[in-house]
């Protein structure tokens, strides 16, 4: 199931991200909210964007310390509410 949802998932590199990501503190909680906890061992670094005290958007670096050129993956991004 990991393997498929890896492979239809966006990438993208570190340099090409929006601006508005933070590095998270604390994966296990941010994974667990999101419900991807089976990705905690898989990206050492998450990069989330929070708005109205629920995340926006997270996306997944393999390396501890990301640099500009390694390939993040979107782990999680909220559908936009619909307008009435």
């Amino acid at each position: 199931m990991r393997k498929k949802a890896l492979k239809r998932a966006k990438w993208a590199k570190v340099r090409d991200l929006p601006n508005d990501l933070i590095i998270a503190n604390e994966n296990y909680y941010v994974l667990k909210n999101i419900g991807a906890l089976d990705f905690y061992n898989d990206f050492p670094t998450l990069l989330v964007k929070v708005g109205d005290g629920k995340y926006l958007e997270v996306w997944g670096v393999r390396n501890f310390i990301p640099t500009l050129d390694d390939e993040a993956i979107l782990l999680y991004r909220e559908k936009p509410k619909k307008k009435s």
